[in-house]
């Protein structure tokens, strides 16, 4: 046997433990000058288990950071997935020799701080603060880690390991004592469920799509959030908006989910038409129900723009109805507004006009 191959088969058995679990890994923590390799931190969670299940018993301590650079990555190479990110939390710079590709990394901060890093279609789930009784019934690789372990810390392993710039997500769905230490962080979406004001005014300029669903978090700062050069910005139903707001907007694509009539939409595209919001290219507006439909009736309606560079506007309006169509019960279809509908001419009737040169205002009239 070659001098690399006793190497790589000695270092992948020490690092077996005895019983279903895989690899084990050392209680270290991130950036520690001790790189001792003591197999007891990470205890893992098999593929198809659904309770977790320990090492039965420790293999023995491996000096393997001081394998050559060859050695130590033709090792790494025979690791698992899983097992290269715990790996990483170690020594990032020896995982990202490997490249590993197309991978993204989340945060969700609830009653337990999860990272989530999708590797080719696959979630690992790293805990560092979570209830290790609790039973898991969806199919996830995860791990539980030293509770000594820095959120922020193991962040930034993962993203130099990954060779990545950015977190792809941040959920917040409360109050988190670890939103404070996030600040240096950048971050692709920002999804706060919850008041964390602080958490908000410390990371949200470093994201370039935000996603808000309750209004009392920004204040009277409202406006000035709306104008904020984001790329995205999502306002879920129960964000209270009016008018001025929707004037306010300044990021490049919104998704409005609270109902506007259609008067309202048709004052904001005049404005729109004679430059309120320069930047805006896209834009989704939900309109309110009309309260004269039949009853046996169940309408939902959409309404959205796009705008090119030419600022030439195009309407799409849908329309969501559930009744028996074409002898088929209770089937939920979408419609162009362009087709004819079979639907009473009382219930809905929408009229579509061109705007000459991007000049005019195109309506929608009842």
């Amino acid at each position: 046997m070659e001098p690399l191959e006793r190497i790589v088969k000695t270092v992948t058995n020490r690092f077996r433990c005895m019983g279903r679990a895989r690899p084990c890994f050392p209680q270290i923590l991130p950036g520690s000058r001790n790189k001792k390799i003591d197999t007891r931190l990470f205890q893992s969670v098999s593929r198809h288990s659904l309770f977790i299940i320990p090492p039965v018993m420790s293999s023995p301590s491996f000096p393997v950071l001081r394998l050559p650079s060859k050695a130590l990555r033709a090792t790494l190479q025979h690791f698992a997935i899983i097992d290269l990110l715990s790996f990483s939390l170690i020594s990032p710079n020896s995982v990202r020799s490997l490249n590993i590709q197309a991978a993204n990394v989340r945060v969700t901060l609830d009653d337990s701080e999860e990272i989530i890093v999708n590797v080719a279609g696959t979630s690992y789930v790293f805990y560092l603060k979570a209830d290790q009784n609790l039973v898991y019934t969806y199919n996830l690789e995860c791990r539980f880690l030293n509770r000594n372990f820095s959120l922020e810390k193991c962040l930034k392993h993962f993203l130099v390991a990954l060779n990545l710039l950015e977190v792809d997500q941040l959920l917040v769905s409360r109050n988190h004592e670890a939103c404070d230490k996030l600040a240096g962080i950048k971050w692709r979406i920002i999804i706060m469920l919850g008041k964390n004001r602080p958490l908000f005014d410390h990371i949200y300029r470093d994201a370039k799509n935000v996603s808000l669903s309750d209004r009392g978090l920004l204040n009277k700062h409202t406006r000035a959030i709306l104008s904020e050069n984001l790329n995205s910005i999502g306002l879920n139903f129960s964000f209270v908006m009016d008018l001025n707001d929707l004037l306010a907007i300044n990021v490049t694509k919104a998704e409005v989910y609270f109902s506007f009539t259609l008067s309202n939409v048709n004052l904001f595209l005049r404005h729109f038409i004679n430059g309120s919001n320069p930047r805006l290219s896209e834009i989704c507006i939900e309109l309110k129900r009309r309260e004269n439909l039949e009853d046996s009736w169940s309408f939902a309606f959409q309404f959205c723009f796009f705008v090119t560079l030419q600022q030439f506007i195009m309407f799409n309006v849908y329309i969501y109805l559930r009744k028996h169509i074409k002898n088929c019960s209770n089937n939920l279809r979408k419609f162009p507004s362009c087709l004819q509908l079979p639907i009473p001419e009382k219930c809905l009737k929408l009229s579509k006009l061109v705007l000459p040169s991007g000049s005019r205002l195109m309506k929608l009239l009842a």
